[in-house]
Order: C-alpha cells, then structure tokens, then sequence
C-alpha cells in the first residue's frame, strides 16, 4: 500500500513539473488541433497569450509573452466559453501539449479541443402585438442572420434583434420593443426562437427645427432635407438627411436628432443643430523633403462664395520640383443634378524635372458626382499652353522631333473611382481603386495628338492587431496617334522616387538620353509592399519591397526587366499625417548606391 502511495505521488509531481515547469518560458508559438469549425486566428484572439518569433523579437520590436498557468487557465475558459457562444455547448479541451526548449527558454503549445456537435435552429417564429399596418414578417425573417437548419450563434442574435427593431423603426413605429425566448432540445441538439415584437405607436415626422445656421439661409439646408412633416416617420432618413447637410461643405458639425417622448407622441419634432466652419480660412505649410528639397505652401479657403455653398480656393507653393505654382480653384455643388459638382481652376506654375523644365499656363473644368457601389465618376477638360525650356532637352532630341518650345494641349479625361480605405493619413483597413482615360488633342491647335489609359490599386489589411500590410500596383501606357509618335515629356511615365521605387532617385529608372538624362517612357509598371508595425507611441516602423520599370514602348511590361528595391522606414505621427523617413538599396544589382528620402505621408 505504502509503495503504490509513492508511486501516486510520483506520478502526480511529474504532472505538476509538466504544467509549472514552462512557467515565464517565452511563448513561440500556439497551435491548435480538432478546431474544424473555428480558425485559428478566431480562437488566438480569445487568449492573452500570443507566439513571437525570433525576427518579432529581435527586428520588430515586439515583446516576446511569457507563458503564466494562471492566465492560461483563463485562456482556456475563453476558449470554450467562445465555443458555446458559437453554438458547441458540449465542447472541451482534450489536452493541452507543451514543447520546451530549456536551452532556450521557450516552448510551444499545441491545444486539442474537441468541439462536440452545435446547437442547430430548429424554427424561428415572429409575432406582433398590433393592428396597424405592420411590416411583413416573412420578409423580415428573410433578412435575418440566423437561418433555420444552420448552427446558432449568440452574436447573430443580438444581430437580428437589431434588424427587426430597425426594420420597425424604419417604417414608422420609432417606439418599438422586440424580445425573443429559446427553447432548447438538449438530446437532439436543436433551438427553437420566438420573436414578440411590440411595435408603439405609428409616427409620423413632426416640425423640423433648425439651430446654429448664423451665415447660411435656411433655405438651402431645407433643400437637403429627405423628408417631409407629416410623412410615416422613417429613421434612416435622419442620417440621409444628416449626410446631405454635411456634404454642403459648410459645416463642422452636422447633428440631426428626433425629439421623442415618453407619451409615444403620433407626431415627432426634429431638431437640426449645425456649427458652421469658419467662413475664410487660412493653411500655411513649411518644411523638406527628398524630391522637393524645401517647401512652403499657402492656401486661402472661402465658403458661401457668392452664396450658398459654393466654395473658392487660392493654392500657392514653392519647391525645388514648383519654383512657383499659383491655382485657383471654383466649386459649385449640386450643378444641374443632386450630388454632381462642378469645379473650374485657372493655375499657372513652373515644373523642374531631372529630364526637362516646362512652363504651364491654363485651366480645366471638370464634372463629378458618385455612381454605385461607392464609385466616383468624373470628366474634366483641359486647355493649357505649354512652355517647354529647349536648353533641358538633349540636342539627339530635338532634331529626332523636331519639338517645339511653346505648344497647346487641348485634352478631356474620364475617370473612375473608389475609396473605402481608412483612416484617412494611416489606412489599416479597406483599399483605393482608381482608373483614367486620358485623351489629347481635342482642337483648339492641339499639337500632339496621344491616348493614355492608366490604373491605381491600393489594398490595407491589418493583421494581429500590429501589423498593416500594404499593397499597390500602378499600371499604364501612352499611344500617340502622330507619325512621328512624340508624346510630350510631362505626359509620360517615370519610375523612381519616394513614392515609386525607393531604391532609385526620382525618375533614374528607364529610358535615359546620350547623357545619362531620363526620357520617361510610354508604359510603366510598378508594385510595392509595406509592412507597417508600431514601435513606441506616436512613432511606427516599415519594411517594404519596391518594384517596376518604365518601358520607352507602348503596351510593353518585359518582366525580366522589373528593378527591385528593399528598405526600411520610420515614420511620426502627426496631425498633417505621418512624417517619413526611408532608407531603401537596389537589390539583384551588384554594389547599389542607398537611397534616403524624408517626406510627409505614406508613400501611398
């Protein structure tokens, strides 16, 4: 008897030197086995607990976790806990394997789990308490997440608990009250849900009150109103309407709130509180960049000009790329249609380019208004005179084209865009899409006669919570419709810089003249992708892959020709947008100059 005790006692000691002894070990990496149903991913974001690597530790800068019994018991009850809100109610934790490293005091954790047959919905029900003229439940029940035959989910729940009240309240009843109640079938693994749904008193829009509108008529905020007093009260309105003020342009604040009560008033007042954007503003800019060495910028804001909400704008900047730039640009929202603005703009500004020195003088005049699906279209003319400094072009050029110093472009370009990249300076989610059609030669003794489609896609995902990853490609070509197919040097492509590929100064890479000057080209391609992590606070990290050319045809992507670059950044935060700094190098090669560029914003 006493010898079996100390064998118990063994046994139970190595159990316990199993599951104290990877106590403070570094947690390299968690796995998982039997989780048919739920990823991975799903089931690390219950844990505190996270795996580094050795390159997250040593070059990204994050910290490595130490593995605790206490918060890992926890963990595991999160786990299961996330299971039986997935609907497993009968899962479990089969076992959990440690593989310790003890040289290098880390270990690596395997977790078994068995998930168990889930909850399926057996019927769901909806009954309303109301003799008013309801909305029809059988479209209703269409709409919600949780199905009939599919697994239960506690999240969906909640989720069709909102549809059905906003469905209500969407369709006069603001008051309405929706419960539901479960009846589960343990032994066959089934749930049956029952919806009672309370609806109130049918509504309709009362007296609209508008607040905080000092400068702006009321007239033209009632204009973007949706809605009509007297009309079924429809609580999306409140948002269309809230979005249509705001896109006036001339407000701060926009807030559009309904007046309930708790006598369920048949009638509900509306109430508009606006804060009005100053009417003149004033931005100055100052500071260094890479490409355009030092810069300043001024811009001079008007709303209202003329009335209503037309807008004015003078820009003016100076760099080393812009001596001088001077814009003026007109916006009139609404032209002829909701939602369609017109814009026109004088400018008038010097260009200096590694390959050419140019003097524009002109104007364009242009259309947007949005499509479907969160697409932007546009169309916009242009007329500029062109003043082209000879003593920049090479001496092979000029009698190759015989080119002219001054010469018109008369053009039109079309274009297509979507945006639901966010946020704004630092996008983490979401992607930009943008597609032109570019034609000149339209009259008006337009010289050069080219067509010139391009493309712009940029992707955002953000993964573990710490790492964006960032994609864009660029494409495009130019076709010249003279005979001697001369495209102006402005209008074609270059390759290299801070925001193209940073492993080559701005416009190195491509066609290049006798003495070693770029050309540009009539067709590009480039690709880069970032990998962005926060270091400490305001200050964040890059690691990114650069490639592309530009090729002296049209139509022509030579892959073997694409130049790779790769690098590393540091960027700060600011209120203007993140400040950078990059150091990229030509990879494939050979003994490759390193590139360093310091600019204001992502590279894209």
């Amino acid at each position: 008897m006493r010898r079996k005790s100390k064998i118990f006692f063994l046994i139970l000691i190595l159990i316990l030197t199993d599951v104290y002894s990877q106590e403070n070990y570094i947690v390299r990496s968690i796995s998982f086995e039997g989780n048919n149903t739920l990823s991975a991913d799903i089931l690390l974001e219950q844990m505190e607990h996270y795996g580094t690597s050795w390159f997250s530790d040593v070059l990204l800068f994050q910290d490595p976790y130490l593995f605790s019994r206490e918060l890992f018991n926890s963990d595991k009850k999160r786990i299961i806990q996330h299971y039986q809100r997935e609907g497993f109610i009968d899962a479990e934790i089969n076992s959990v394997v440690f593989n310790r490293d003890d040289e290098s005091k880390t270990v690596d954790i395997i977790i078994k789990i068995i998930e168990g047959k889930p909850i399926v919905i057996n019927q769901i029900s909806i009954s309303v308490d109301s003799s008013d003229s309801i909305p029809n439940t059988s479209k209703i029940k269409e709409r919600l997440a949780l199905k009939e035959g599919r697994r239960f989910r506690d999240i969906l729940i909640s989720n069709d608990k909102n549809e059905i009240i906003n469905t209500f309240f969407n369709s006069g009843f603001p008051y309405v009250k929706a419960s539901y109640s479960l009846e589960l079938d343990t032994t066959n693994n089934l749930v049956s849900i029952s919806w009672e749904v309370v609806p109130g008193q049918l509504s309709k829009f009362g007296s609209v009150k508008i607040e905080g509108n000092e400068r702006t008529e009321s007239e033209l905020i009632k204009e973007k109103i949706t809605f009509e007093p007297g009309q079924i009260y429809d609580g999306a309105e409140l948002n269309r309407s809230q979005k249509m003020i705001y896109n006036l342009g001339l407000f701060h604040i926009v807030s559009v709130n309904a007046m309930f009560n708790e006598s369920e008033s048949a009638d509900i007042p509306i109430n508009i509180k606006l804060e009005e954007a100053p009417q003149f503003s004033t931005k100055f800019g100052i500071g260094y960049g890479r490409d355009e060495k030092f810069r300043v910028s001024l811009s001079q804001g008007w709303l209202g000009f003329l009335g209503g909400a037309r807008q004015l704008r003078f820009d003016a900047k100076h760099s080393a790329l812009e001596p001088y730039n001077f814009r003026i640009n007109f916006l009139q929202p609404d032209f002829i249609w909701e939602f369609t603005n017109l814009s026109f703009g004088p400018y008038i500004y010097r260009q200096t380019e590694p390959g050419f020195t140019l003097n524009r003088l002109g104007g364009n005049i242009s259309l947007q208004r949005p499509l479907v699906w969160d697409i932007f279209g546009s169309v916009k003319y242009t007329f500029e005179r062109s003043d082209l400094d000879t003593n920049s072009i090479s001496p092979e050029e000029l009698l190759k084209f015989n080119i002219s110093q001054i010469y018109n472009k008369s053009s039109i370009e079309l274009g297509f865009e979507r945006v639901t990249s966010e946020p704004t300076f630092s996008p983490i989610s979401g992607s930009f899409a943008s597609i032109a059609f570019h034609y000149s030669g339209l009259g008006l003794n337009s010289k050069y006669h080219f067509f010139r489609p391009s493309f712009d896609f940029r992707k955002y995902n953000a993964l573990f919570d710490w790492l964006t990853v960032a994609l864009r490609i660029k494409a495009g070509s130019i076709f010249s419709n003279d005979d001697d197919g001369f495209v102006p040097y402005e209008e074609r492509f270059y390759s290299g810089g801070s925001s193209s590929n940073r492993g080559w100064g701005r416009a190195e890479l491509g066609p290049k003249d006798d003495e070693g000057q770029p050309l540009g080209g009539k067709s590009v391609l480039e690709n880069n992708i970032e990998f962005r992590y926060p270091i400490y606070s305001i200050v964040s990290g890059v690691a990114f892959l650069d490639f592309g050319n530009v090729w002296q045809s049209e139509f022509t992507y030579k892959l073997d020709d694409l130049r790779y670059a790769s690098g590393l950044g540091i960027r700060v935060d600011t209120p203007i947008g993140p400040v950078r700094l990059d150091v990229a190098t030509p990879i494939y090669e050979g003994a490759a100059k390193v590139q360093y560029f310091i600019s204001v914003g992502h590279a894209f």
